[in-house]
């Protein structure tokens, strides 16, 4: 190993630190900030710590996604999720923020499409069933969204308060949504989506 590439390993690896302390501290922001900093250090590709900053970096982003999301600010949420994306593709948790967010902005077929590639990946994924029946329902594809909606029904539980934002006005126009919904309750102090 040269000498530049032992300051630049070096420089990562506090980077990266700098970025645990700080995402362990759930300060997002200041994490990202370091995750990126330790991605640009010039460490060896073969370092671990590029791999491990880009996890965490892509973590990162997807928090400050979902905060955005309880905050109803839905185009906040998809910058930092596209973010996200760029680092880790086809995260599960990053596409069904995605999904969400694009629906609350009211772009269905973005959201069918990040649907469609989280249910390839955790077809079991509840939430992104209701979600994805009501987007289908829109979109007029209502065979496939009553099959959707078969594989929650007989569930209950807690949604969201970003996912019950987004399916309320969905459920005001589908009465088998709307009646699937009321086995479940809104989540009043949601820590995550």
């Amino acid at each position: 190993m040269s000498f530049l590439e032992r300051i630049f390993g070096r420089r990562a690896a506090s980077a990266y630190q700098k970025g645990m302390r700080a995402f362990n501290a759930c300060r997002y922001e200041e994490a990202l900030g370091c995750f990126g900093a330790a991605l640009e250090a010039g460490a060896s590709s073969a370092d671990p710590i590029l791999g491990l900053s880009r996890f965490y970096a892509s973590e990162a982003a997807t928090h400050l996604g979902r905060e955005r999301l309880n905050e109803s600010q839905p185009q906040q949420a998809l910058r930092w999720l596209e973010l996200a994306q760029g680092w880790r593709r086809n995260h599960p948790a990053t596409l069904y923020l995605t999904a969400l967010a694009h629906a609350e902005c009211g772009d269905l077929q973005a959201s069918a499409s990040s649907l469609t590639l989280l249910h390839a990946i955790d077809p079991e994924h509840r939430e992104a069933h209701l979600l994805r029946a009501a987007v289908l329902h829109a979109l007029g594809a209502r065979g496939e969204a009553e099959a959707e909606l078969r594989q929650v029904e007989p569930l209950g539980g807690v949604l969201s308060a970003p996912l019950h934002r987004v399916l309320e006005p969905f459920a005001l126009q589908q009465a088998q949504l709307a009646a699937t919904l009321r086995n479940f309750a809104e989540a009043r102090e949601s820590t995550g989506v």
